[in-house]
């Protein structure tokens, strides 16, 4: 599903763009640049949302982080992270920043199966499977628009 969505802007990018070694380059641009700069990014858009002051209450803290994981789920790295982590560690039981101590307690103790774990990331494999064909779909129309151009 990852590598769906770069193939899918792989696509999309030799179709929009004219030249092949441009294409190239643009789409490993975008890449390194979502990959590697794409945390630093929506931290700091998340930080220009919901501030965190020297004065700030856990609750100021918590929208912080709420915004920066909703900012985050744009990036297909980050949905990608987030679903392989309970597939990888089936010990890890929630996908949240921090759980309070009650929720810690109510746990039970053990790892999760492999239908749980799935349940537990499918809204991002879900993501990712849209992303992909969202972006197949629009490399579709815009090669559909060229073609009936020429």
């Amino acid at each position: 599903m990852y590598v769906g969505v770069w193939l899918a802007l792989a696509i999309l990018l030799s179709v929009r763009l004219r030249r092949a070694a441009t294409s190239a380059m643009a789409g490993l641009a975008v890449w390194l640049v979502l990959t590697l700069f794409g945390g630093l990014i929506v931290g700091l858009i998340a930080d220009a949302v919901a501030p965190i002051g020297g004065q700030a209450t856990a609750g100021d803290v918590i929208r912080n982080v709420q915004v920066e994981r909703a900012l985050g789920r744009v990036s297909p790295s980050f949905l990608y992270e987030e679903a392989i982590g309970p597939l990888l560690a089936p010990e890890q039981r929630t996908l949240a920043a921090a759980i309070s101590p009650l929720q810690a307690y109510r746990v039970i103790p053990g790892e999760l199966s492999l239908t749980q774990s799935l349940l537990l990331v499918w809204p991002q494999m879900v993501g990712l499977v849209a992303l992909a064909v969202a972006l197949f779909a629009l490399a579709y129309v815009s090669f559909l628009r060229e073609e009936v151009r020429a």
